[in-house]
C-alpha cells in the first residue's frame, strides 16, 4: 500500500475543506462511502482497505473509523485529525446537516441516534471520545498525526509542513462554511448594494 495522508476527523469538522485541500495538492482522493461505512461498522475492513489502496488521500467515513487498521496496513501513513473550535460548534453543525438529511441511516449506526433531538450528551461524548482516542493512539508517534482546526486559523503552513510539500499560492479552499460564518459577508454585500441603489 502506497504512502498516504488520511483525514480522520468526524463529519462536520472541515472534512470537505480537507478534501479540496488534498485536490489542490494534487493527491488522488477518496471520500465518503456509505456502503463501506456500513461494512466497517460491521467489523469488515478488508474491502475498505482494498478501495483505499490506489489512493494517496482520504477523509470522512469510513476512514475516520478505521485509522488503526490503515496504520497497520501502511505504517508510513500520515493522519490529520480535523476538529471544531469546541464541541458545541460541532454539534450545531451536525444538527444543521441533520435538518437537510433527516433520514440518514449511517448517522444512526455511527452515533446511535437518527434524530438528534434529546441526544446531545450522547453526541458530544462520541465526538470528544473519538478525538481523545485518536490522540491517545498516536501519543507515542506525534510525527504521524496533525490536529487541525480551520476555524482557529490553521491552513497551508501547518498542513504542508506536516506533509513536507510546497505551500500552494492559492488560498485555502474553505468549503461548507456555516451560516454564522457567511452572515457578516452577506450583510456587507447587502450594504454595498444598498449604497449603490440609493446613489
Amino acid at each position: 500500500m502506497k504512502n498516504k495522508v488520511v483525514g480522520i476527523g468526524l463529519s462536520k469538522t472541515g472534512t470537505t475543506t480537507l478534501r479540496e485541500v488534498f485536490r489542490v495538492l494534487g493527491f488522488e482522493y477518496v471520500g465518503f462511502d456509505g456502503e463501506l461505512t456500513n461494512a466497517v461498522l460491521d467489523g469488515e475492513t478488508r474491502s475498505a482497505l482494498e478501495v483505499l489502496d490506489p489512493y494517496e488521500a482520504a477523509a470522512n467515513f469510513p476512514w475516520a473509523l478505521m485509522y488503526r487498521e490503515i496504520d497497520a496496513a501502511c505504517s508510513n501513513t500520515r493522519f490529520v485529525l480535523t476538529v471544531r473550535r469546541d464541541s458545541q460548534t460541532w454539534l450545531k453543525s451536525l444538527r444543521s446537516q441533520a435538518k437537510k438529511r433527516p433520514n440518514s441511516a449511517y448517522r444512526e449506526r455511527i452515533y446511535g441516534c437518527r434524530n438528534l433531538g434529546g441526544h446531545e450528551d450522547r453526541l458530544l461524548k462520541y465526538y470528544e471520545n473519538h478525538n481523545q482516542q485518536v490522540r491517545d493512539y498516536f501519543a507515542s508517534r506525534p510525527e504521524a498525526l496533525l490536529e487541525l482546526c480551520w476555524e482557529t486559523g490553521a491552513g497551508w503552513h501547518e498542513l504542508c509542513e506536516f506533509l513536507d510539500v510546497p505551500i500552494p499560492m492559492a488560498p485555502v479552499p474553505h468549503a461548507n462554511r456555516s451560516p454564522v460564518t457567511k452572515k457578516p459577508v452577506f450583510r456587507r454585500m447587502l450594504s454595498m448594494f444598498g449604497e449603490r441603489k440609493s446613489a
